[in-house]
């Protein structure tokens, strides 16, 4: 018997359909915080970026000043 076969015979019993529902539930809340992970991700990159945009005009302000 297969591991496939074993897998859903074990679905089939109570202890079997929770587990089932657990791991369908933990793979679908892992996918959502993977989607926020990467949007927050994102907006840390870009407010890094205007950041750095700042600092660079900062730093010119300051030659400039010289």
């Amino acid at each position: 018997m297969d591991k496939q076969v074993a897998f859903t015979e074990f679905k089939k019993e109570e202890e079997g359909r929770l587990l089932e529902t657990s791991i369908r539930e933990n793979r679908h809340e892992l996918k959502t915080v993977k989607m926020q992970l990467k949007e927050l991700t994102e907006t840390c990159n870009k407010t890094k970026k205007n950041i750095d945009n700042v600092k660079s005009e900062l730093d010119l302000k300051q030659d400039e000043r010289r």
